[in-house]
């Protein structure tokens, strides 16, 4: 279901040019995979390791200071209460395109699959093109990803996540009128040309 709705957004925002198939859809006969396998307080601690929390807030750790936080510098900046003279305040202000959010991590079990979760801690791709931050790589096993998802996460099956119901028309609706794809990638979708 969400797949159809990020594949009708990417086909809307592209002009009507649907991108190359990724290969041949599975038939219905496929076995569902099963629950991903993990050890949620491992990935508990692998989450306090990396100070996931620095720059994420949703982790279930303590929240870290703010002028520890990777993004308290450019948020202060843009509010100007950084201690620095006025006019290095605005020369700053004018070169600040990232790292002023991260995303939260809360309520990930019912936005993304842990499955995607782990994949993209081992192998994080650019999701805003548009943007130049992105996800650190950071030197996790294939393991320790699918331990953070399931801690993020829990051990929800695609199966499971393809039994909620829905219609995907009001989604798709949301991503042209937002513009996401000029932002956000989804399914190697290419961002589109703004005439």
């Amino acid at each position: 279901m969400v797949a159809l709705v990020i594949f009708l957004g990417a086909v809307a925002c592209s002009g009507g040019h649907a991108p190359e198939s990724p290969g041949p859809v599975p038939s219905e006969a496929s076995v569902a995979p099963e629950a991903l396998a993990g050890d949620a307080a491992r990935g508990r601690e692998l989450m306090a390791r990396f100070e996931c929390n620095r720059c994420h807030e949703g982790t279930g750790l303590p929240d870290e200071r703010e002028e520890l936080r990777c993004v308290h510098c450019h948020r202060s900046i843009r509010a100007g209460t950084f201690d620095a003279p006025a006019a290095d305040l605005r020369r700053w202000r004018a070169n600040l395109h990232s790292l002023n959010d991260a995303p939260s991590l809360a309520g990930l079990a019912g936005k993304l699959r842990p499955e995607w979760i782990a994949e993209f801690l081992v192998s994080p791709h650019d999701v805003r093109p548009g943007l130049p931050a992105t996800m650190p790589r950071l030197p996790l096993s294939p393991d320790e990803a699918r331990d953070i998802a399931v801690a993020l996460a829990g051990s929800t099956s695609a199966e499971e996540d393809a039994s909620v119901p829905g219609d995907p028309a009001p989604g798709l609706a949301l991503l042209v009128e937002h513009a996401c794809l000029s932002c956000h990638s989804f399914t190697g979708a290419e961002v589109p040309t703004v005439a």
